[in-house]
């Protein structure tokens, strides 16, 4: 086994362990679209173990992975539904997502070999433009502290993920830095969790704020 890819199977469980940890720890206080992104990080924690695990003896199954991208975008489309209040840009949100759905069962149908790299790319390219939406909105509502919302560190992880993973996302065929997936995605992590513990009494001071 080689000792670099034990390296970076235990860097990348603690990391995806973190916003777990965080999220358990403010369960009551999760709203549902929380609650989702919590569900969606349990999730690929217990996927990326499932995956890597029997990677060690020999047993590859990378072709499991192409049905991850669809159970994401899904999930994470549901929570920017929550997130974006004006009504009929949510619509044109969840026709983007359904959009997406129709264009990932086209390309798995065409040519199995060549899905993921497409699907990613176009999902990382939706997902930056939901996430710096709701993100610039915020921003504009000086309400409440804008570091002190859950929404804020949330969209931030999923802006650095995809932003900077999407031209990995499509040379995955060719060229497959993994050094670089694995540090965007531990400091996702980390923004994930500062985004739970905001729903923490003793950081968030006790301030009550609106999180769909």
């Amino acid at each position: 086994m080689n000792p670099t890819t034990v390296l970076v199977f235990i860097s990348a469980a603690f990391g995806a362990s973190l916003p777990i940890i965080a999220g358990a720890a403010v369960l009551r206080n999760l709203s549902t679209s929380l609650l989702i992104v919590w569900g969606l990080l349990v999730f690929a924690f217990v996927f990326d173990i499932a995956i890597m695990l029997p990677y060690f003896w020999g047993y590859k199954y990378t072709w499991v992975t192409h049905f991850y991208t669809p159970v994401e975008a899904s999930l994470l489309g549901a929570v920017f539904a929550y997130w974006i209040e004006n009504e009929s840009h949510r619509r044109i949100w969840l026709g983007v997502v359904a959009l997406f759905l129709i264009i990932w069962v086209s390309l798995e149908l065409a040519g199995f070999e060549q899905i993921e790299s497409y699907s990613s790319s176009l999902e990382s390219l939706i997902l930056i433009v939901a996430s710096g939406y709701v993100v610039s909105h915020l921003s504009a509502d000086d309400r409440y502290p804008l570091t002190a919302q859950p929404r804020f560190w949330i969209c931030c992880g999923v802006l650095l993920y995809f932003a900077g993973n999407i031209i990995h996302f499509a040379l995955s065929n060719t060229l497959y830095i993994w050094q670089l997936h694995t540090v965007l995605n531990f400091i996702a992590n980390c923004l994930y969790a500062r985004g739970f513990l905001c729903l923490h009494p003793r950081i968030s001071g006790g301030l009550q704020l609106p999180v769909p």
